[in-house]
């Protein structure tokens, strides 16, 4: 078994001693008991260090935020939680600590946890690449489904807006900006059906929505949603679906078709939008001229989050 190890040892890191000699210090090390086997838990000593001699550290929860280990290279990570926190993820990188060597680093994990770190990983890259090109305002934080940023003594919960995937949210009281400028982006891919378009235009179009109502709708967060899932996720496209002479009225508290919501069924990975060219006739209690109205739904299984 210990030759296997070797060969395996020895596949990332060529130069590794001579499996002889390993063979002979680490019978040496068992048999004169110098590797120590070390619970961690309420009853453990809180000062311990690990800096010196061989040692096996078994813990739970104990080994908690902030917790490093010198010269850590084998680990066996099996922690669950029932609801996942970004920020405690973060933290129990760090117990790897920063003196390793590379080549000789073996983790092991079950394939769902392995999975959840590497979203979380990419959550974060995407949240720096955000941060470098467009500073800490209207940052947006990307999640799979299921886990939160933080504790909820952290962040007000009453800051902490959210989007969720797979979720229509469409403007009920639309402004455009340039309505003959909307017209020229969208016209031409007027269909019965979804077209695929790249996913600049949809940041486009959204730039030139606002609402009448501040909890309306806020174009902003959608924009900023739609980019960190363009970064995290490598999505280059979106699925565009555009319809004219519209004769909705205000404050109907839908916007969709039945016929079109179940379009966008059938896209569950994609950034979707919907424009309705409305005609927004005075009777139907709009102002007399005709304007787009958005409806946009991100990729299912994800949630951003917002802190206003």
């Amino acid at each position: 078994n210990l030759q296997d190890e070797w060969n395996n040892l020895h596949s990332t890191k060529p130069e590794l001693k001579k499996f002889d000699d390993i063979y002979s210090t680490i019978r040496d090390l068992l048999f004169n008991t110098e590797i120590n086997i070390i619970p961690l838990n309420s009853k453990s000593d809180a000062e311990r260090t690990f800096e010196e001699g061989f040692n096996i550290v078994i813990g739970g929860n104990t080994l908690g935020r902030g917790v490093t280990f010198p010269y850590l290279q084998t680990v066996y990570y099996s922690r669950t939680a029932k609801t996942p926190q970004a920020d405690t993820f973060w933290q129990h990188c760090r117990m790897f600590g920063y003196d390793r060597d590379r080549a000789l680093i073996r983790l092991f994990m079950p394939p769902f946890i392995y999975k959840l770190f590497q979203e979380l990983n990419n959550s974060q890259s995407a949240l720096v690449k955000q941060i470098v090109e467009h500073g800490i305002d209207d940052t947006h934080l990307l999640y799979i489904d299921g886990v939160k940023p933080t504790r909820k003594n952290v962040i007000k919960s009453s800051l902490l807006s959210l989007i969720s995937g797979g979720v229509n949210y469409f403007a009920a009281f639309p402004v455009n900006k340039d309505v003959k400028k909307l017209d020229g982006l969208l016209l031409q891919y007027e269909a019965d059906d979804f077209i695929t378009v790249d996913i600049r235009l949809v940041q486009e179009v959204l730039a030139e929505i606002s609402s009448e109502v501040a909890d309306d709708w806020d174009s902003k967060k959608f924009q900023n949603a739609v980019e960190i899932t363009v970064h995290s996720q490598n999505i280059k496209n979106a699925r565009l679906l555009v319809r004219t002479n519209r004769n909705l009225s205000k404050n109907t508290g839908t916007m969709l078709s039945a016929d079109d919501r179940s379009k966008t069924d059938k896209y569950n990975s994609d950034v979707v939008l919907v424009m309705y060219r409305v005609n927004g006739d005075k009777e139907k209690g709009w102002y007399g001229q005709p304007f787009w109205m958005p409806n946009i739904k991100l990729p299912n299984g994800f949630t951003f989050y917002k802190v206003d």
